[in-house]
């Protein structure tokens, strides 16, 4: 009978090494480790085989960057019948990776143990002098800020902004929305728990324009003028309330008319054919047409939604994904 491989995931705690807990400390002194990065302060306290920081610079996605991660990880288990894998913070707080191992635990592919640490958000919290089940924050993943901040007016801290680039992006998710304050508040943590802490307040114009950020940087997000994707969030909501009726016909096939996607997909190409670029005609029908077909997508994804397939935001990433 074969031995399933076992990989570790330990939690270093917040920035400051000796908040790393004891347990923790125990288990790092033996066995074979991996750190996901080796930018944290307390990295130095693991005598790591390596870090996967060069997954992040050659990965096209933060996604794909998860996966290689794992898919490493899970070889490394295989050859050597066990390691550890160490994260920053907690590794129940946004951790990708450590989702995506926990499905492989699921399947039966390795056994999964998690060791726990503190993580930034107490720390976030103390220094924001902010009960977060009172005020009801939405912690988010400032790498899919534009799908899990959908709907949402905040309160929000967004972790994961490391860098100018994801500043931006956030940034440009919040000021594409029509209704959207360029002068609305929202605020720069740094380095939590070190001497350097710093709460510094901006504006969403300036979001990008400021000190670099680093990996000990998050946001704070007390109120939005407007929600994030509300219009795409508008349509979920209305096709989840005119949603009903079986999804298949009496031989198990998907009920949807294949005329109706074609209608609505001819009518974009009419709009598209009829629009005059110079002066601009036909540029109503063409946003008309195009709401129609995406009102074809948000069924479908409705529908796949009630499955557990996917759902409109799944949608709406692998439409940005493919666009890149």
């Amino acid at each position: 009978m074969s031995v399933v491989p076992r990989v570790t995931v330990a939690g270093l705690g917040p920035a400051d090494a000796t908040l790393i807990p004891p347990l923790v400390s125990q288990r790092l002194e033996t066995g074979r480790w991996w750190l996901r990065t080796a930018r944290h302060p307390a990295a130095g306290e693991v005598n790591a085989a390596g870090s996967f920081d060069g997954f992040y610079d050659t990965s096209d996605t933060f996604d794909r960057t998860y996966e290689r991660i794992v898919e490493a990880l899970i070889a490394e288990a295989v050859e050597h019948g066990e390691v550890g894998y160490v994260v920053p913070g907690s590794p129940l707080v946004l951790e990708r990776a450590v989702e995506l191992l926990a499905a492989a635990a699921d399947r039966g592919e390795i056994v999964l143990e998690v060791l726990p640490a503190m993580s930034f958000l107490d720390l976030a919290w103390a220094a924001l002098r902010v009960d977060p089940v009172t005020v009801g924050v939405r912690l988010v993943d400032g790498h899919r800020f534009a799908v899990e901040a959908a709907g949402q007016r905040g309160p929000l801290l967004v972790a994961h902004t490391h860098s100018n680039e994801v500043l931006s992006d956030i940034k440009l998710a919040v000021l594409d929305e029509p209704a959207a304050d360029p002068g609305g508040e929202v605020w720069v943590l740094s380095h939590l728990g070190l001497p350097t802490q710093a709460l510094t307040p901006t504006t969403w114009a300036e979001l990008d324009r400021g000190d670099p950020p680093d990996h000990l940087t998050s946001l704070w997000v007390p109120t939005l003028a407007s929600p994030v994707a509300a219009s795409l969030q508008a349509l979920a909501e209305v096709l989840v309330a005119s949603d009903s009726g079986p999804l298949g016909d009496a031989d198990g096939r998907w009920r949807h008319s294949p005329e109706t996607w074609r209608l609505a997909a001819d009518r974009v190409d009419a709009a598209l054919t009829g629009l005059d670029i110079a002066g601009g005609d036909g540029i109503d029908e063409l946003e008309a047409s195009l709401g129609a077909a995406l009102g074809e997508v948000g069924r479908i994804g409705r529908r796949a939604e009630r499955q557990g397939w996917f759902n409109l935001a799944d949608v709406a990433a692998e439409a940005a994904l493919r666009s890149k």
